[in-house]
């Protein structure tokens, strides 16, 4: 799913994570300095992922790697996009977001 539309509770199949999302955690990520890697740390049972920047002003590089939006291990979210993940079993895991503009809120929206 790509831009910001409407999101239904997405369905899992993945062991343990799986189920019916009943529940939203929103986070707005503050990345002040254009260019410095931030990191999110994703909660336990999420089974839908989608980032973007709040105010449509920057793109986004995205990695599930320390200092991997500094190299070459990211992807990236174009400006007017979100990055979005269903049937995740992501238990213990971290993204890592740079920004290419500064005083960038990142969005984040986790359905567990």
């Amino acid at each position: 799913m790509t831009g910001w539309g409407a999101h239904v509770h997405p369905k899992s199949t993945a062991g343990a994570n799986s189920g019916i999302a009943t529940n939203i955690i929103i986070t707005r990520l503050s990345c002040p300095i254009q260019g410095a890697e931030y990191l999110y740390a994703i909660p336990s049972n999420t089974k839908y992922i989608t980032v973007k920047d709040s105010e449509l002003k920057s793109k986004i590089k995205l990695s599930f790697l320390e200092n991997g939006t500094l190299g070459n291990d990211y992807t990236t979210v174009h400006l007017g996009n979100s990055w979005d993940k269903w049937d995740i079993n992501l238990v213990g895991q971290t993204i890592y977001f740079n920004c290419n503009k500064p005083a960038i809120t990142i969005e984040i929206e986790c359905w567990v």
